[in-house]
């Protein structure tokens, strides 16, 4: 016999989302790459912006603290 007679896309292993991944066309796939890089900068962007806020705020305890 030949393997032509497997299925294809039976996969058992991986996650419920990577099997998805398998079945997508190639422009699907290159949409959710953008849209999770976008989701990475986003996050990364937020961090970014609370870190400078408290810095902020820690100057100006401290220099309420001297007075």
């Amino acid at each position: 016999m030949t393997c032509s007679t497997k299925k294809r896309g039976n996969y058992k292993e991986g996650s419920e989302e990577t099997k998805r991944e398998r079945k997508m066309q190639p422009t699907q796939l290159k949409e959710k790459k953008v849209w999770r890089n976008n989701e990475r900068k986003e996050k990364e962007k937020k961090r970014e912006i609370g870190a400078r806020e408290r810095v902020i705020r820690e100057k100006f305890r401290r220099g309420q603290k001297k007075k």
